[in-house]
């Protein structure tokens, strides 16, 4: 408005409905004209792994180990820092050391050199990486070939974000999302504890 109002372009990766409508609210624009493009990228193939919690650290460990052909990358999503630490100290049981990238890292230097280590932008280069929710955002490393979640995220918006860091060239990539087992209700219970969190931190700045 300041400005004369000339015309805006507004974007985001991925939004349903409901989040779209919050936007453009906020952005005092109800009535804009919405342009959605289709999320299918069939080169990311989709595997949904039962798998019970004391488990999951050895069946990511075997696909950690999976040999890639031509090279690529490995994400793995986890939804704390404490299950991160504890899956870190398990594969270096294993001989697979495992850099942890989480918003509590000890500094902005720090949580941006392990950034660049894994982009290939600084040395030693890492192609294997633990992280959260507080990694990937605007990420685009082409070579990412395996994405693989500890549990479900909490929304499905979140999961096109988190496994659409995969295949960014185009190339075959594969999303494993483990799940369930005989701990299913262990993780639902802990996606409505971390949303209790969220919620209450936004009132709290409210």
């Amino acid at each position: 408005q300041a400005l004369g109002s000339p015309p805006i372009l507004a974007f985001t990766a991925t939004a349903g409905k409901e989040m779209q409508e919050r936007i453009l609210e906020s952005l005092g624009i109800p009535d804009a004209e919405v342009f959605v493009r289709g999320v299918d990228r069939p080169n990311i193939a989709l595997l949904r792994w039962s798998v019970p919690v004391d488990e999951r650290p050895g069946v990511i460990a075997q696909l950690c180990r999976v040999r890639i052909p031509g090279g690529g990358k490995v994400m793995i999503f986890v939804p704390t820092r404490k299950i991160g630490e504890a899956l870190q100290k398990r594969l270096s049981v294993q001989g697979l050391e495992t850099p942890f990238y989480h918003s509590q890292l000890s500094g902005a230097w720090e949580r941006e050199q392990l950034f660049k280590r894994f982009s290939g932008e600084s040395r030693p280069e890492v192609d294997r990486i633990i992280c959260t929710s507080a990694f990937g955002m605007g990420l685009d490393i082409n070579n990412v070939r395996m994405v693989i979640h500890w549990q479900h995220p909490s929304s499905v918006e979140d999961y096109l974000q988190e496994f659409g860091r995969a295949g960014r060239d185009g190339k075959p990539s594969v999303a494993v999302l483990l799940h369930g087992g005989s701990n299913a209700r262990r993780d639902i219970g802990l996606l409505r504890f971390m949303a209790e969190i969220g919620r209450a931190s936004c009132r709290e700045r409210v």
